[in-house]
């Protein structure tokens, strides 16, 4: 009986050791469970932190792109306005002598008649009064004289061409300076047009030769009617040119 006792002591104690055993390899395994457990959520966490600063990151850097772009945008912009700048200054340049030439050619076209013109004044300048009523004393005057005296009226606006109304010109006391003072641009292309058809028609009249001949003061005034005719032709001519330099 006494060794029966012994062996359930032994058996009990050597169950309870065995018993123990397992309890510390169960802490230990649960130890270690929550040590996993808790590197998982650390792990898992710095997933998400990692996460969220790729997330920073590439928002960060495609700002950073969108701004290198813009930049790149905003200099090859500022190359094309350089540019076209560069451009303008050449064009307004190239306009600008242009704009030389042509004043220098209408000044040399008006310049080179205007001799004629004022020669033409300086001759009407010489008309003796007595002369110009020798004409209107006329009772039936030359067709020459006619002719002359329709162009002079045509060009200062008058457009009685009878003879009673010039010999009514003829009799003003400022004729001369009514005729001096006339500003040949003002001249209409139609009034032009109507003289030039006289002067072509009736080119004896405007002789200057020929006219001299019929009378002394007709000669002057026919010379001032081919004068201005010259000169509307020349503005005419460059007319073209001063609306382009007025554009």
């Amino acid at each position: 009986d006494s060794d029966f006792y012994s062996f359930l002591r032994s058996w009990r104690k050597i169950s309870k050791e065995m018993m123990d055993s397992k309890r510390r390899q169960l802490s230990r395994m649960q130890g270690g469970l929550s040590l996993l457990q808790s590197t998982n959520r650390e792990v898992e966490s710095m997933k998400a932190d990692a996460n969220k600063q790729k997330l920073l990151l590439e928002t960060a850097q495609a700002d950073a792109d969108a701004a290198m772009n813009a930049i790149s945008d905003e200099l090859s912009k500022s190359q094309i306005k350089s540019n076209e700048i560069e451009q303008l200054k050449l064009d307004l340049a190239e306009k600008s002598q242009e704009a030389i030439k042509r004043k220098a050619y209408i000044q040399d076209e008006i310049e080179s008649i205007q001799p004629v013109l004022d020669a033409a004044k300086e001759a009407v300048s010489h008309i003796e009064r007595s002369n110009l009523d020798e004409i209107r004393s006329l009772k039936t005057p030359p067709s020459a004289i006619v002719d002359v005296l329709s162009g002079v009226l045509m060009l200062l606006g008058i457009e009685d061409l009878t003879w009673m109304s010039m010999k009514k010109f003829l009799g003003q006391r400022g004729v001369k300076d009514s005729i001096l003072n006339f500003d040949a641009k003002i001249m209409s292309p139609e009034v032009v047009v109507k003289v030039e058809a006289i002067v072509k028609k009736k080119s004896q009249s405007f002789d200057a030769a020929a006219i001299k001949k019929v009378s002394v003061a007709a000669s002057p005034l026919a010379a001032w009617v081919r004068a201005n005719l010259e000169y509307a032709r020349v503005l005419k001519k460059v007319k073209p040119l001063q609306a382009k330099l007025e554009a």
